[in-house]
Formats: structure tokens, sequence, C-alpha cells
């Protein structure tokens, strides 16, 4: 072979073997590059897991009397725990005016080069409640009720009320309409015979009850006949199938009640007013017993990307 020839194979070998090493250095990188994005990829994936669990959880562990005590603009950190190794997660729900609810939810990867962050909007599936009137009276009442009931919408700074005031008429008796409200509302009822709270927001008393003195918030069911003396005080809606009757000073409703007769003592006809209607008050006693259901149309958002 002449020596023009042998350097001109050399030269084609070279560039050969350049070639190839610079498309499997090429492989390789792409390879590599591959590798990098599925483990991102799946940071990313488990991530998203971890914000979704925590919304999921904050759904799950709903209790009226931390979430449905939030107050329009109070927010409250939920406690979610994970599986090991399956990442962490911080959640937070936020009242979002009267009836909707914000639960966010920042979920990162075991390995924490992830985070993915998540809401859900949530409404409040308020029980049903009819105030026709301050007070509402099945039969028809003889009793002087002008001064005794304010109808004036009453509503205190505290509360945050942003529904605007509702005017209802003071009294109305006879109401001959059947207590439509009465069956969900008991669904939802705690049976026994002592005042709402917020572990109880929705309390049914399966027969009479008598009160003396003490004070409560929220709805009250008594499927028998009330009394309240000494001052006893309830915030919010009182439902009473027989004769709600009244006995010394300071016994009120704030709120709204229902009843089939009314009947009250000469002390307590010449104290407070019996029923302050309230409208705050009886949506308040609502949203302690409502359940949170995801907005229809708009109720989850990824927030990774900020707000």
């Amino acid at each position: 072979m002449r020596t023009g020839e042998r350097g001109f194979v050399f030269v084609a070998v070279a560039a050969a073997l350049v070639l190839m090493s610079a498309l499997m250095a090429g492989a390789f990188f792409y390879a590599l590059q591959e590798e990098r994005l599925g483990r991102s990829g799946q940071a990313t994936v488990r991530a998203l897991a971890a914000a979704e669990a925590g919304t999921a959880a904050a759904l799950a562990q709903w209790t009226p009397s931390r979430e449905g005590a939030l107050l329009p603009g109070d927010a409250l950190a939920v406690g979610v725990s994970l599986p090991q190794g399956a990442g962490s997660v911080s959640a937070t729900v936020t009242a979002w005016g009267e009836r909707f609810m914000l639960i966010r939810s920042r979920g990162t990867d075991p390995t924490g080069s992830a985070a993915r962050e998540v809401a859900v909007l949530v409404r409040l599936a308020l029980p049903a409640a009819l105030t026709p009137a301050a007070l509402t009276l099945s039969e028809a009442s003889t009793m002087d009720l002008a001064e005794r009931v304010d109808a004036s919408d009453y509503r205190r700074a505290e509360w945050r009320c942003q529904d605007p005031p509702t005017e209802v008429p003071a009294v109305v008796s006879p109401w001959p309409e059947p207590w439509s409200d009465w069956d969900s509302l008991r669904a939802r009822a705690a049976t026994g015979s002592v005042l709402p709270d917020a572990q109880h927001p929705v309390v049914l008393v399966p027969g009479d009850l008598n009160l003396v003195g003490g004070s409560g918030t929220g709805i009250l069911l008594v499927d028998g006949n009330a009394t309240l003396a000494g001052g006893a005080m309830l915030t919010g809606l009182l439902l009473v199938s027989g004769r709600l009757e009244f006995r010394g000073i300071g016994g009120t409703v704030t709120g709204a009640a229902r009843a089939g007769s009314i009947a009250a003592d000469p002390t307590a006809l010449a104290g407070d007013p019996l029923v302050k209607w309230s409208s705050c008050a009886v949506l308040r006693a609502r949203r302690a017993a409502a359940r949170p259901m995801p907005a229809r149309g708009w109720s989850w958002v990824d927030l990774s990307g900020g707000w």
C-alpha cells in the first residue's frame, strides 16, 4: 500500500472514531437527561400526591368545634400525618365569607427536591332553617307580644357578619305550614337535655325541657314543652314542638324561635325582650352544623406557580 493510501485510511479511521465517540457521548448525555427528568417527574408526582392527601385529610377531619367555628377571615392549621417515605405536607383552612372555606395544602416529596401546592374551595352545606319571623307560633296567641319581641336585626361586632341585615316580622301567629326543616335538623342532632355548644351545635331534647340559667349557642330542638327560667339564654335557633314558656327575668332567645304556643309570667313580661331577631346568630348556628362539600365548577386549583 502506498504512503498516501495509508495516510488516507488513518484519517478515515480517526474520523470514524471521533464520530462514534461524539455519538456515544450524545447518547450518554441524552440518557442522563432522561434519567434526571424522570426522577424530577417522579418527585413532582409524589409532591402532588402529598399535597392532595392534605386536602383529603382536611375534609376527613372536619369537625364543628374547629372548622365550623371559624369566622370570616380566620385560618386554622390542619394536622396531617403521611406514611413514612411519602413526603411531608402542611394544610390550612381559611373561612372565605359566610358560606365558603378554602383548603390550601403544600406537599413535598421525601427528598425535598420538589414541592406542589393545591387548593380546594369548599361550600358549606347549611342545614335548612325556616325563619319567617323572629317568633313564629303554630297557634294563635292572645298575648301582647309587640314589645316582647325585638325585630331589629341584632348582631355583634365580633361575629363579623358579612350578610346584610334581614328584615322579618316580629311575630307570625298562627303559622299553619308544616315544619319541613324539623326532620333534617333532627338528623344532625345529638340527643340530650343540655344546651347546644361548639361540640354539639344541634341538640334534640326528646321530651319536655326546663332550663334554669345557663347559656348556649346553636340549634335547640325540643320535642315537647320548653321552659326558660332564671335567665336561661340561647343564641341561635330554638324550635319547640309544644309550648314555649318564659319565667323570671333575663330569659332570652337571640336569633329566632318557633313554637306551638307561648306563655310567660308577669316577671318575664316586664323584663327585656323574650326574643331578639338576629339573622347573623341563626346563620352562625347553621354554619356550625354545616357539612363541607367541594364547590361546583371551581373547586380544585394548582397553586404551585403562585397566586
